[in-house]
């Protein structure tokens, strides 16, 4: 099974999240899910470009694809930046897998 370029944007985007939510002491749960919506969107993307017979079908897909990806490439990097900045400061004694819910 060969693996394109849209399966392995959305495996680095899966990556990357587990990479920026992991590492929070407290996450904002909306956030979360509306980042989680966008990977699985991509994915759902993905799979209909993939199926497509005719790929001039599908370049409304590959647009709202490639935007997706823009949007959280620069989601999380604001994550890892404010993160970088509050650990600094932060306390040692965070437990690390707590969440907020607002």
């Amino acid at each position: 099974m060969t693996i394109d370029f849209f399966e392995k944007e959305v495996i680095k985007a899966r990556e990357r999240f587990n990479q920026t939510f992991g590492m929070l002491d407290v996450c904002d749960l909306k956030s979360r899910q509306s980042t989680i919506l966008a990977i699985s969107s991509m994915g759902l993307i993905s799979g209909k470009i993939k199926k497509a017979k005719n790929k001039n079908d599908v370049g409304d897909e590959i647009k709202q694809f490639m935007r997706t990806r823009t949007i959280l490439d620069s989601v999380f990097k604001q994550f890892q930046k404010d993160q970088g900045e509050r650990r600094d400061y932060a306390s040692k004694n965070i437990n690390s897998t707590t969440c907020s819910t607002g």
